[in-house]
Parts: C-alpha cells; sequence; structure tokens
C-alpha cells in the first residue's frame, strides 16, 4: 500500500512539474520578447521570475527521482530528505531572484530621482 501511494505521488509531481516546465518556457520566452519588444523593464523582470521558476522546476525533478529511491545501507530510513533540500534550493532561488528585481527596482527609483 505504502510503496503504490509514493510511486503514485511521484508520477503526480513528475505530471504537474512537467506541465509546468512547459508553461514557464512559453511565459518566460513571451515575457522576454514582450519585454525587449515593448522597451519594459518590469516585462523583463518577469521574464527573469519565470526563468527562475523553469529552474527550479529541473530541481524539483531532480530531487523527486533522489527522494524516491528506496533504503539502503547508507540511508537505513530512506532518502526523503533530498526533497527538505530541494525546497530550501527552491526558496534560496526564489529569494534570490526577489533580491536582483528588489536591487535593479531601487537602481531605477534613484535614477530616476
Amino acid at each position: 500500500m505504502a510503496v503504490t501511494f509514493f510511486m503514485n505521488r511521484e508520477k503526480e509531481i513528475y505530471r504537474v512539474t512537467l506541465a509546468g516546465t512547459v508553461v514557464n518556457v512559453l511565459l518566460t520566452v513571451f515575457k522576454f520578447v514582450a519585454g525587449v519588444l515593448g522597451a519594459s523593464a518590469a516585462m523583463i523582470a518577469d521574464a527573469l521570475h519565470s526563468l527562475s521558476d523553469l529552474l527550479t522546476d529541473f530541481v524539483v525533478l531532480l530531487f523527486v527521482k533522489l527522494s524516491s529511491r528506496p533504503a539502503d545501507s547508507d540511508h537505513p530510513y530512506g532518502h526523503g530528505k533530498y526533497e527538505t533540500l530541494a525546497t530550501a534550493m527552491v526558496a534560496i532561488a526564489l529569494l534570490a531572484a526577489g533580491g536582483v528585481l528588489l536591487a535593479e527596482g531601487v537602481q531605477k527609483i534613484v535614477a530616476g530621482l
């Protein structure tokens, strides 16, 4: 029963993440092109955010695979902690992207004054 739950859970995570990856690719390209053509720094910044989402999708896909491995002699309780590590990596990536956007926004405000 537990093995079936984890296999279905892994498949569902892959399905949702792959769908998100496709959407993030489209959004990144569309926003970047629109930002360049429209000379919109906000749209280009939003493209950066979509790109960071895309990169974190790859982290999720990798670490779900790692965390779903069964227990072994080095990891008697399994590899579930990889999910926690992936969560931390995604959080750090989002904080970094937010920091870049904040710094650029402050620069533009100060330059406009």
